[in-house]
């Protein structure tokens, strides 16, 4: 009998018993993989997962992403299967299929490619998620070739231009793994491909190309996407950790196919092409439920449209998941487990506000607790939390909820943002009769939200007796852990850093899985303002921006700088990332 991957851990003292613990009550929650929670927690690094999944399963380990797949593998099973087991064909080992699985041991999987490919087999494992990429991105790919030679398809045209959205069919030499000869041979062709995902049981070439759209910016982990039509062109650009990267582009002669057929879903009126539109969407793909919210907006030459794709897995994001160091995660729980008062979330649009909003509200959601929001949109559903949309143009804004929310005995209340005075203004007088409210405010720093209530109208008496504090956000990208290396550390280097010796730098020198950019992921970095009685009459009396800022620093605030220059020294992120976004604000 195969032994558990925890009982392996333990014997060999690679985890303690606490860890097994502390990752198990994740996986009883989440039902993700242990092994996936002992990497997404740092207590395992990569290289030692893979030794220890090659012992337990007697397979080889592979890094699925440095390996060119085989088209004509790609052919042997279909789709549909692939996508149900987690796996994927990459090549051949003479006549045998190699077949890369995220579980070896599921018998009835490897029976039923069996069945499908009629071939004998060569089983190797990879990690779950960079096989369900690439499952997305080679079957997208290959069925956005075959529809692009459709006459009359969306693909085809006088443009010439093939959308190719993440699949890949290079050709020549592939590479070997670990003794496995992947064969080049092209000869036959993919064959069995079936319309891809997506919620509707509609299908076509328009049809099948938006959801194709959908599945690879989902698989490439981006925040949004955006199609833009120009005189001559279109462009695709999907925003991954926070920057816009160019995909290829269908041609221009079929845009308006494309923006039709999102408007459709999103329930928009398809006539309608002079005014802006808002629509939303939700589906499930790869596992995964997706809330889709699109914008169109009229431009010179066509439609423009953005979608914000929120993944709802991400609300069971943590305070360490989001990135706190010990002293903020200090500070934090202090101010959330006030009774009472108001706590703002600060930062610019993409900062990750809201998720460390909703991460506040899970760490103080309880059966004894009464929480209520106001948002627009209700991006994230919340098990126990009482969360209402706002409807403008019904007249129900967050002033107007905010005056029903007080006649709901709430214990606490969210609101999504403090736009405007008359909001502001209930929000701080519900804060000091007994409520926690908890909001976001576009400012620069924490400093600077206290001085920016004052401009919108709010007493300084008022501001000083019920903000409990402020925490200020930014997102730095995080370096790629795959091709993550040693640089030296300069002079210029320590100067930036406030250090007299040289310390161990990192850089990304940029691989596949990082789409060649050096970084993977990003991790937000904070300043949190806790108020205190030196901060309350320094409010009271008008004081400037520079004295409360040193008040705060005397209280135990920490600065962006400081915060991000803790990220380089733990080797997370780089000096390139603090000076784009802690020195914008500090100097």
């Amino acid at each position: 009998m195969k032994r558990r991957i925890g009982d392996v851990l333990l014997d060999a003292d690679m985890i303690s018993k606490e860890d097994l613990e502390f990752c198990l009550g994740i996986q009883r929650k989440t039902g993700k993989k242990l092994g996936e929670i002992f990497l997404q927690e740092n207590i395992l690094k990569k290289e030692q997962l893979a030794a220890i999944l090659e012992y337990q399963f007697g397979v080889k380990f592979i890094e699925v992403n440095d390996v060119k797949v085989n088209p004509r593998a790609i052919g042997e099973i279909p789709e549909a299967l692939a996508k149900q087991h987690k796996l994927l064909p990459i090549g051949y080992d003479g006549e045998k299929l190699i077949v890369v699985m995220a579980d070896p041991a599921n018998i009835i999987a490897v029976d039923d490619i069996q069945l499908a490919s009629k071939r004998e087999l060569v089983i190797v494992m990879s990690y779950e998620d960079d096989i369900v990429r690439l499952i997305i991105q080679h079957y997208e790919g290959q069925y956005i070739t075959q529809i692009a030679e459709v006459p009359g398809s969306m693909m085809s045209g006088s443009s010439g231009g093939t959308m190719n959205m993440g699949g890949s069919h290079d050709t020549g030499e592939y590479r070997d793994i670990g003794g496995y000869e992947l064969d080049d041979d092209e000869s036959e062709g993919g064959g069995g491909l079936l319309p891809t995902g997506g919620s509707t049981a509609e299908t076509g070439p328009i049809v099948n190309a938006v959801n194709s759209i959908f599945n690879s910016a989902i698989a490439l982990g981006a925040s949004d996407i955006h199609i833009e039509p120009f005189e001559r062109s279109v462009k695709i650009r999907f925003r991954i950790d926070g920057v816009l990267r160019e995909q290829p582009s269908p041609p221009k002669s079929r845009v308006n196919e494309i923006v039709t057929r999102i408007k459709v879903i999103g329930g928009m009126d398809i006539a309608e092409k002079r005014i802006p539109q808002d629509g939303r969407y939700e589906m499930k793909t790869g596992g995964k439920e997706i809330d889709l919210r699109i914008s169109i907006l009229p431009t010179v030459y066509g439609e423009k449209v953005v979608m914000r794709l929120l993944d709802r897995s991400n609300i069971n994001m943590t305070k360490e998941k989001i990135g706190f160091s010990q002293h903020n995660s200090d500070l934090f729980d202090g101010i959330i487990r006030a009774p009472e008062g108001i706590i703002l979330l600060t930062g610019p649009t993409g900062s990750g506000k809201t998720t460390t909003l909703y991460a506040a509200l899970q760490e103080i959601n309880q059966p004894t607790t009464n929480i209520i929001t106001a948002e627009d949109p209700v991006e994230y559903r919340l098990e126990g939390v009482n969360q209402v949309q706002i409807n403008q143009k019904a007249g129900l804004t967050f002033a107007a909820v905010l005056r029903s929310i007080l006649r709901q005995d709430p214990d606490v209340i969210m609101v999504g943002e403090m736009r405007d005075s008359e909001t502001s203004e209930i929000a701080v007088r519900a804060a000091i009769t007994g409520h926690l409210v908890l909001s976001t405010l576009h400012t620069n720093d924490a400093v600077s939200t206290v001085t920016r209530l004052v401009d919108m109208g709010i007493e300084p008496f008022l501001v000083s007796t019920a903000l409990v504090g402020v925490i200020s956000q930014r997102l730095v990208k995080r370096i790629c852990t795959r091709c993550k290396k040693e640089i030296p550390c300069t002079e210029e280097d320590m100067h930036l850093l406030g250090i007299d010796k040289p310390i161990k730098l990192y850089k990304g020198t940029g691989c596949r899985e990082c789409n060649n950019s050096g970084y993977k992921g990003r991790v937000a970095v904070h300043e949190i303002l806790v108020m205190n009685k030196d901060l309350k009459n320094l409010v009271n009396k008008g004081a400037d921006v520079s004295d409360l800022r040193a008040a705060a620093e005397a209280g135990g605030m920490r600065s962006l700088a400081v915060t991000c220059r803790e990220s380089i020294f733990q080797g997370t992120t780089t000096i390139d990332e603090m000076l784009r976004v802690a020195y914008s604000v500090d100097d």
